[in-house]
């Protein structure tokens, strides 16, 4: 689909001078992703070609020539992106793979893994580069037995607020709030079972979205006698739901398990703390203790001794403009110049990149895409 997650860097990249994107997909997007109030990005000069026929691929992986860099979106849940794998191996073309790491516990997680070598053993040797999500994806991709030299620390990218205006701390409870999907693998339970036993604490929590797990979590609410502090939102449109961030102290993402979890992002931009579990990609995001914490993927006490020291911590206005500020460093002109440094490590025998997030005090602005020939086109799927 055309991912709200990409298209920021993607954007970007398409803006810069020498670089011409083409971006294919199966489809705009996805009912379930339009019932949680998703709507098609913006992917700005990118050419656009929504498509779902194996023929028309292989034709356009033709016309684009020799030079051209393919990025592949995953090698698993998108016939679309296996086929253009299957063809780009079979013509030898300059192609990479993006992806998250999928679920690796219990027996599942074994076979998924057998899976991917798998898929390692089909086209390990043809693929150029793996852009991952966060150390997580890396981790994951190594043990499948890919090159380490070959895999790159990535990140998915929301798309910056230009109003932005520090909330300064208010005399009510503190803010807290829940923005995605409510199903199993979130692990909200784990987050109310964790606020039951803090109730001594002043904070309301916001729940915003919609799935399975809405009827099993509203009756958790009552039997813990949260009824009072708890409300839920809904599912709300993107901007909406960035308005509700803006005006929390604290965004929680319980995951059992989330190959980045985008909502991270949207709140380090809006200058407010996260905290995630140590199962979610953006982790990454929270190496200092000023932007977030990180707890036990699953563990009601983990989580709850975080919340405790955390929830009377009040978000300042000094505290979100810090963040902020640090969040240019995961925009989509940070990530597209990223890419653009892998590149030339890949194809032009330069440097290893570090990773923006990893290092934001670097100058960015030397970065250009020299490294792609003018000629060439960027095509991502």
């Amino acid at each position: 689909m055309l991912s709200p997650h990409k298209a920021a860097w993607i954007r970007a990249l398409a803006d810069s001078d020498g670089i011409r994107v083409t971006v294919v997909t199966e489809r705009e997007t996805l009912v379930n992703r339009k019932l949680l109030g998703w709507s098609v990005p913006d992917f700005g000069r990118s050419g656009v070609i929504v498509c779902c026929d194996p023929k028309a691929v292989a034709k356009l992986v033709t016309d684009v020539g020799d030079d051209a860099v393919h990025v592949v979106g995953g090698m698993r849940g998108c016939p679309l992106a296996a086929h253009a794998l299957s063809e780009l191996t079979r013509r030898r073309g300059r192609v990479g793979v993006i992806s998250e790491a999928p679920a690796e516990a219990g027996w599942r997680g074994l076979v998924r893994r057998c899976i991917y070598q798998k898929d390692r053993a089909r086209f390990g040797t043809s693929i150029d580069f793996l852009l991952a999500m966060g150390t997580k994806g890396v981790d994951w991709f190594a043990k499948c037995g890919y090159p380490t030299p070959k895999i790159f620390p990535f990140a998915y990218v929301t798309e910056r607020q230009s109003n932005f205006t520090a909330v300064p701390v208010g005399s009510g409870s503190a803010a807290l709030v829940y923005v995605g999907e409510f199903a199993a693998w979130k692990g909200l339970d784990t987050l109310l079972e964790a606020l039951a036993g803090l109730q001594e604490l002043d904070w309301m929590l916001t729940m915003i979205g919609a799935g399975p797990l809405e009827e099993k979590c509203r009756r958790m609410v009552y039997e813990a006698g949260l009824s009072e502090r708890v409300r839920f939102l809904g599912t709300l449109r993107n901007q909406a739901a960035k308005l509700e961030i803006g005006r929390s102290d604290l965004l929680l993402l319980p995951s059992r398990h989330d190959g980045w979890g985008a909502v991270v992002n949207e709140a380090l931009m809006e200058g407010v703390p996260v905290i995630c579990s140590d199962r979610c990609g953006a982790r990454d995001l929270l190496e200092e203790p000023w932007r977030g914490n990180v707890f036990r993927a699953g563990s009601v006490a983990s989580l709850r001794e975080v919340l405790s020291k955390r929830i009377p911590q009040r978000r300042t206005a000094d505290v979100a403009n810090q963040i902020r500020l640090w969040s240019s460093c995961i925009d989509g002109e940070s990530l597209a110049a990223y890419f653009c440094s892998i590149m030339e490590c890949v194809y032009e025998n330069g440097g290893r990149p570090t990773p923006p997030w990893l290092d934001p005090g670097q100058d960015r602005s030397t970065v250009t895409p020299h490294n792609i020939k003018p000629s060439s086109r960027a095509m991502t799927m």
